[in-house]
């Protein structure tokens, strides 16, 4: 008996078991069968709503078994949603809203709006974290659409402002004196345009930070740092006038828009046959880096005249005739001999004479420095007669501004002595041949010149020495 309990028992778990593995299979056969009248009844639904089309709809997969739980029907029923979070870089730089923020389906575009604060702009929308995606990012109102939980960031940037003066005010003007809403590392044009009679010199940096691409033109760009003041600098302009005395070129011969102080190159070129003597100032206010230099530099302080002067070049020249008229002195050591009774003795007649010698030289001066002096030279004793002295001399002259020269001359002396001083009546006149080395020199002032002779006299016949000398004025035939 207890074992048909135990059967009765037994058996009955079994149909449960049975019956609820069953159940599910039946549930699938039911569906299965009753999809077909579903999809037949759609099809017969739209074709009353629209008899000209019928649209075709695939039939959903069938279902398994785990399909049928409540989990399934509400993934179904319920589509996913998302949360957004704003954020703004920097906190200062303005506000970031979105009219949606949680609850948000798949691929729904929501509202987004960034407002820079003062002194700054936006720049971008850019997704910190999750998926999204902007209609366009660089609007700063635009709209963004999530695929998952996400994080967006809108970009500020500060702003400078830029303020330009002018030094001195009446020297030019400037494009804009101010600007504002200046992004640090943008690039700004500025211009400086000078007042008549003004030049521009460069743009300084007066506060804050800024570069300029060039500050030495006037049309430049410039970049901040932070708020800045800038100056455009201009200098009142002069004129240079450039002319020159003698044979000769200058370059430039006039320049105008010169900044006071500001060296200006200058350029003085000899015609052939002549040279340069040196720069001159002839009006207003100027000096020069080298006044003896062809090429130089002068600076103003004023509008000014300069002038190049030239020179002939006489060395050049062949022949150069420099006819000198001088004035000088005469020394000679001649000595009286007399026998026991004051008789001079013919042969031995000696004195010491001296004088003032005057005459005329002409110096004939080849291209190479050769030269040949003629001349004739009368003296006149203090006390015993007068001299005339013709003299020609072969030497080398080196004549410039400045010439030296050097000659070996032979002087034709003929001393008269007068007839009283002497008991002998024909012992009255007395010659000699002298060598006199000759050394000259003088300074020329464009032809006429101002210099001296030195010869050192010795007597061949009767062994007399002694000095000539004199100064006077020359002038160059060849000019």
């Amino acid at each position: 008996m207890g074992t048909s309990v135990g059967g009765k028992r037994t058996g009955r778990w079994r149909e449960r078991a049975f019956s609820k593995a069953i159940a599910p299979v039946f549930a699938a056969i039911l569906l299965l069968m009753s999809a077909p009248d579903r999809a037949e009844a759609d099809i017969k639904g739209d074709a009353q709503k629209s008899p000209n089309t019928v649209e075709q709809k695939t039939p959903a997969h069938p279902p398994t078994a785990a399909d049928t739980s409540a989990a399934y029907v509400s993934a179904v029923a319920a589509p996913a949603t998302y949360s957004l979070t704003v954020n703004r870089l920097p906190t200062a730089g303005g506000t970031a809203t979105a009219k949606q923020q949680l609850g948000i389906t798949t691929e729904t575009p929501i509202n987004i709006t960034a407002s820079p604060a003062s002194d700054y702009v936006f720049v971008n929308w850019t997704v910190t974290s999750g998926l999204a995606r902007f209609a366009d990012a660089n609007a700063h109102i635009t709209t963004v659409s999530l695929s998952s939980d996400a994080a967006i960031t809108a970009n500020f940037q500060q702003t400078f402002s830029l303020t330009i003066n002018r030094n001195p005010i009446e020297g030019g003007t400037v494009s804009q004196a101010f600007q504002s809403g200046i992004t640090a590392g943008a690039p700004v044009e500025i211009t400086a345009t000078p007042a008549s009679g003004y030049r521009f010199v460069n743009w300084t940096v007066t506060g804050g930070q800024a570069w300029f691409a060039n500050s030495n033109a006037p049309k430049t760009t410039i970049v901040l740092g932070s708020n800045a003041t800038i100056f455009a600098n201009f200098r009142p302009t002069l004129t240079l006038t450039v002319n020159s005395n003698g044979s000769g070129a200058v370059s430039p011969t006039s320049e105008d828009g010169i900044v006071a102080g500001a060296p200006v190159s200058v350029t003085a070129t000899a015609a052939d046959g002549h040279r340069f003597i040196n720069w001159t100032v002839t009006g207003g206010q100027a000096w020069f880096d080298d006044v003896n230099a062809e090429k130089t530099t002068v600076s103003m302080s004023t509008d000014a005249a300069i002038t190049a002067n030239f020179r002939e070049n006489v060395s050049a020249k062949m022949p150069t005739v420099l006819v000198k008229f001088g004035i000088g002195g005469q020394n000679l050591d001649y000595e009286r001999k007399t026998d026991g009774n004051g008789i001079s003795l013919r042969d031995q007649d000696r004195t010491v004479t001296s004088g003032t010698a005057m005459g005329i030289d002409v110096i004939t001066i080849g291209k190479m420095g050769l030269a040949i002096s003629t001349g004739v030279n009368i003296v006149i004793g203090s006390d015993e007669g007068v001299s005339i002295d013709p003299s020609l001399g072969i030497g080398y002259v080196n004549y410039k501004q400045h010439y030296l020269g050097a000659f070996l001359n032979l002087i034709a002396n003929s001393y008269i002595i007068p007839d009283n001083l002497y008991v002998n009546p024909y012992n009255n006149q007395r010659g000699d041949i002298f060598i006199a080395p000759t050394f000259l020199s003088g300074y020329d002032f464009g032809g006429v010149s101002l210099g001296g002779h030195l010869s050192y006299m010795y007597g061949i016949m009767s062994s007399v020495s002694g000095f000539k000398f004199s100064v006077g004025a020359g002038v160059n035939l060849a000019k």
